[in-house]
């Protein structure tokens, strides 16, 4: 292959793992570097607060991701009781509220996937599934399929947790 179609890239080791990384030349020297998006948000999400004990941004996302998901499925898990015992408008209501969480979800986890830089096709794909599993949820009436997909969703971006740090 052609160097001037394809110029050599070094590596660097992902500031989180420490698998070797492709990097262009042109990147900037002191900026992290990361192997995945998951591995970015897992090194954000760890940082320090500052000094003054606040939560970084990316913190108060997650926070607020966790409250939502719990909440998506205490929701789905009220319109499986209403429904048993014949209260059809709180079921369906209890419905709704938990593929709308569903959906906040989706938004602050797109938004924590852009925050934490390199994104590629993989992580595209995950999220366009992820919506159409919250929107056939939608379509369908049915949590458990928007809650099968922000879960789905909330593991792939949590997955560089899984990967040793380094030291």
């Amino acid at each position: 292959m052609s160097t001037l179609l394809f110029p050599p890239m070094p590596k660097q080791p992902c500031q989180h793992c420490g698998l070797p990384t492709f990097v262009p030349a042109s990147a900037d020297p002191t900026r992290a570097v990361f192997c995945c998006t998951g591995c970015a948000f897992a090194h954000r999400l760890a940082a320090k607060p500052d000094a003054e004990g606040d939560l970084t941004p990316l913190q108060t996302g997650a926070w607020l991701t966790g409250f939502a998901l719990f909440n998506q499925g205490v929701f789905w898990l009220l319109q499986v009781l209403l429904r048993g015992e014949d209260r059809a408008a709180l079921s369906v209501a209890s419905g709704y509220a938990s593929i709308a969480l569903g959906a906040a979800i989706w938004g602050l986890l797109v938004w924590a996937l852009n925050v934490g830089g390199r994104r590629t096709v993989a992580d595209v794909v995950v999220l366009a599934l992820t919506a159409v599993g919250i929107l056939l949820g939608l379509a369908t009436r049915s949590p458990a399929c928007a809650a099968g997909a922000t879960i789905g969703l909330t593991l792939w971006t949590l997955r560089g947790f899984l990967r040793r740090r380094r030291v």
